[in-house]
């Protein structure tokens, strides 16, 4: 009779699950990202690790290897999509800073316009503060010249 293969689960879900804060103690002092990261992954690798030995020991030796041999290729699938997005995200940089070389002397013009239109603003307010203070001047020039003539009796 024909040696049957046992039919594994698919693979676990990556996903490493978020711990539940404690309430009782302040845990932050404790614990940094990194580390606690590192443990997670740790725990993560000895539970899968565990079960892989699991199903060698309930399945034997063939159904493992054709199991691992499953795995193999869902990991090189998966490094494949890594290498496709990171070549797509470098051609998207390059065509960004291409069209960044490109627009240099026009994006220098235009930071040049609002300098200019910026220090247009300045000296319209520098100009308004000046017009202000004559206002002012001539105000209390003509308070005076009222206060001098209502003083004489005129």
């Amino acid at each position: 009779t024909p040696t049957q293969h046992a039919v594994f689960p698919p693979p676990p879900n990556l996903h490493l699950p978020r711990p539940t804060p404690l309430s009782s103690i302040t845990t932050h002092p404790y614990e940094s990202p990194s580390t606690l990261r590192e443990a997670l992954i740790s725990a993560f690798y000895l539970s899968n690790r565990q079960q892989t030995l699991e199903l060698l020991e309930r399945f034997g030796k063939n159904s493992w290897l054709v199991h691992n041999r499953v795995l193999e290729d869902e990991l090189r699938a998966v490094e494949q999509e890594l290498v496709r997005c990171r070549e797509e995200t470098q051609g998207v940089n390059r065509g960004r800073k291409a069209l960044q070389t490109g627009r240099k002397g026009e994006v220098e013009g235009l930071e040049a316009e609002w300098r200019r239109g910026v220090g247009r603003v300045v000296d319209v307010g520098v100009g308004l503060g000046e017009v202000e203070r004559e206002r002012v001047g001539v105000l209390r020039e003509g308070v005076r010249e009222g206060g001098r003539k209502g003083g004489r009796g005129e």
